[in-house]
Parts: C-alpha cells; sequence; structure tokens
C-alpha cells in the first residue's frame, strides 16, 4: 500500500478526497481515524463522483451487517433498512453515533477499479464504535456504484453537523 494523502476535519461538515484517485491503483483504501461527531445521534456517509468533486450522487446499491454488545445484549443480524438499491443517497457506514467525549469511529473504505470505464465501481467497508447508547458496534458493508465513468472523488459526512478526525487515503497496485 501506498500512502496517498491525509485530509483532517476541525468542525467540518465534509471531507472530500478531489485528487489522488486514478489509474495509478488498482484499488484504494480510505482509513477513519478517530473520527469524533459534534452531533449527537448523526449517521456517517459517503458518496462518490465522476467531475471531480463538483456533483455528488452516483447510484449505488449496497448490503450492510452489523455486530454489537451492549453488555448486557447482543446481536448479529443483517441490516436491511440500511441497504440502498439504485440510490443517488449517501451510503451510511455508521449508525447513532453519539458526540460524547469518549466516543468516536474508526474503520476503512476500499473502492475497486475506480478509473475503470468498463466496469461498476465494488466498495466495502468496515466500522468499529461506540453508539450513542454506549454498545460496542461493528458495522460492515459492501456494494457498487453503478457507473462505468471513472470515479475521481469521494465525500465523507455526518448526517447533520460537524465533525473532527483524519482520513487516510492509501492505493494498492496489483503485483
Amino acid at each position: 500500500m501506498t500512502f496517498i494523502s491525509n485530509a483532517t476535519a476541525s468542525s467540518d461538515s465534509s471531507l472530500e478526497f478531489t485528487s489522488g484517485i486514478d489509474s495509478t491503483y488498482e484499488s484504494y483504501y480510505f482509513y477513519f481515524d478517530g473520527l469524533k461527531m459534534g452531533t449527537d445521534d448523526v449517521s456517517f456517509s459517503f458518496q462518490s463522483s465522476t467531475n471531480g468533486g463538483t456533483a455528488y450522487g452516483i447510484s449505488c446499491s449496497s448490503a450492510t451487517w452489523y455486530a454489537y454488545n451492549s453488555g448486557s445484549a447482543n446481536d448479529l443480524a443483517y441490516l436491511g433498512s440500511q441497504d440502498l438499491f439504485s440510490s443517488s443517497s449517501e451510503q451510511p457506514c455508521g449508525f447513532y453515533l453519539g458526540n460524547d467525549a469518549d466516543i468516536y469511529l474508526s474503520g476503512w473504505l476500499s473502492l475497486a477499479k475506480p478509473a475503470s470505464t468498463s466496469m461498476i465501481k465494488n466498495w466495502s467497508y468496515q466500522t468499529f464504535y461506540h453508539n450513542k447508547n454506549n454498545e460496542a458496534v461493528m458495522l460492515s458493508g459492501q456494494g457498487f456504484f453503478d457507473t462505468s465513468t471513472a470515479i475521481d472523488a469521494i465525500r465523507f459526512q455526518p448526517s447533520s453537523g460537524n465533525f473532527d478526525g483524519t482520513i487516510s487515503l492509501y492505493g494498492l497496485k496489483q503485483s
């Protein structure tokens, strides 16, 4: 993996990667390092662009699973209520996030073959956090952006309010 860039939010409503996603690498990985939401009970989401971030909203389909443990209850389940099907909405990768001082989200998002002009763009993510109810959560999802146009930008944002933290971009070349 090759480091490409960092973006740091400091009370920002979104972070955008509008450069560094091109044909240089087969796959790209975004690492979330301690993202702290400024508002209680929010989702954290991503969406892509094919025009350098001028507009977001590429058609997306997804499937989501979660596991949680509250100390008194736990579960592992498919979370179909959060899936997208041919939707231009933001894809959540964290739900019911709190803004307590000790709560944050970490994890990663992978994006395969974003520069392809003949294939859809597969992605997967896994995030880890404590939600607003102080439950330990692991959320996992995968899906695809349904476009044969090259994806060249990604935006991350909470459903409302601002957030703090760093997202790092890495490239992975096939050998």
